[in-house]
């Protein structure tokens, strides 16, 4: 949510909502929150060649990273 009363105030008349991420499309409508611009960018535009691949790659990236690196998922020494 912005900070200074005017941001809010335009954010709140040009999307019906003080939900933050927002996104306004070309022809005015009004996208509010990740699932929903995720579910509009989706309709609107074709997935580039290699995208899951590339998907696939940082999720193993990801799971390493938390099985091998993250202190967060470590047992706790003594």
């Amino acid at each position: 949510m912005p900070v200074e009363r005017e941001e809010r105030t335009a954010l709140l008349e040009t999307t019906g909502s003080a939900v933050i991420p927002a996104l306004v499309a070309a022809d005015g409508s009004a996208q509010v929150g990740e699932e929903a611009i995720g579910a509009y960018l989706d309709e609107q535009f074709e997935e580039p060649a290699g995208a899951e691949a590339h998907r696939l790659k940082a999720a193993k990236a990801r799971r390493r990273y938390l099985e091998e690196e993250c202190e967060c998922l470590q047992p706790a020494t003594r």
